[in-house]
């Protein structure tokens, strides 16, 4: 991150941030959570919430075990009020572990969420890295669906992955910006650098199920992001109605599956699962880790 960056405060300009609560855009800001609606903040620069509060917050470094002569970690923590930039409490963590063995070098990062509000939160994680790009960088990885999105990046329409955007084989991505969402990718996902002999294996727990790629215009970096959930998730058509027309309410959603009728049980399911977004019961916790390795082209 450049000095002048940090001293500015504009993140946006450092090379990796955490995407929590919740990761992307928010429709507008606004959304409806047990039959109440909510409007968070927006820019000039942007219509839509967009990558959580995370980002933009400090994060309290936490003293841990000395490391080894090869592997260096911290642990870092953020505790977040219910306000209007997000209307839950919760508490959430990162843990980055840099790890050297031989010719490798790996960067792990943990991320976790816990509810700390006396409702259920809707949740997700993610995370958003920038690498180095240039005229020879190539992306290689395998996904079932990507989604189609509007002039805003909003998302419109699921659709098998189209062959503009299929990196089955490695390819390079200097050619046509673009900014995708895929469902169901494969791991791992390969940045490729063969002009400096080194590649970098991304790989990540079943709970980032989706993988954002933005390759910006005439620039020298692109993001790959490991996330939960789709873009506006929270907003899905299934979870309103599984909230909403089952009549859930907040205590329905604590009780066991047997105390639920039919309907409401099948409503509970569909708000887990839709659109990869989580439901958290309070102190409950979502977690997951994300690997990138710095390794030699063709390990």
């Amino acid at each position: 991150m450049p000095q002048a960056s940090h001293r500015a405060g504009l993140v946006e300009h450092s090379s990796s941030w955490p995407l929590v609560p919740w990761s992307n855009r928010i429709a507008g800001g606004r959304f409806t959570w047990l039959g109440r609606e909510h409007q968070l903040p927006t820019s000039p620069q942007d219509p839509h919430a967009i990558h959580g509060i995370g980002w933009r917050r400090a994060w309290t470094p936490i003293a841990g075990e000395p490391g080894s002569p090869t592997e260096a970690s911290v642990r870092l923590v953020m505790t977040h009020t219910a306000d209007d930039s997000w209307p839950f409490a919760f508490r959430a963590e990162q843990h980055i572990a840099l790890t050297e063995h031989e010719e490798r070098v790996t960067l792990e990062l943990r991320l976790s969420v816990t509810n700390f509000d006396a409702r259920p939160m809707p949740a997700g994680l993610g995370a958003h890295p920038y690498f180095a790009r240039h005229a020879g960088t190539e992306l290689c990885f395998r996904t079932r669906s990507a989604w189609e999105h509007d002039e805003q990046r909003l998302p419109t329409r699921l659709v098998p992955t189209p062959p503009e955007l299929d990196f089955t084989q490695a390819r390079g991505v200097h050619h046509a910006p673009f900014d995708r969402a895929f469902v169901g990718w494969e791991r791992p996902a390969l940045l490729i650098d063969r002009e400096r002999g080194y590649q970098v294996r991304i790989d990540a727990d079943p709970l980032f199920s989706r993988l954002i790629v933005y390759v910006p215009p005439d620039a020298d970096h692109l993001a790959i992001e490991p996330v939960s959930h789709d873009t506006n998730a929270i907003n899905a058509a299934p979870i309103q109605a599984g909230n909403i027309q089952a009549g859930l309410s907040s205590p329905d959603l604590l009780k066991s599956p047997e105390q639920l009728t039919a309907e409401q049980a099948t409503a509970r399911k569909t708000d887990f699962t839709s659109g990869g977004l989580k439901l958290l019961k309070p102190l409950q916790t979502l977690s997951g880790s994300m690997r990138f390795t710095c390794e030699p082209c063709g390990s």
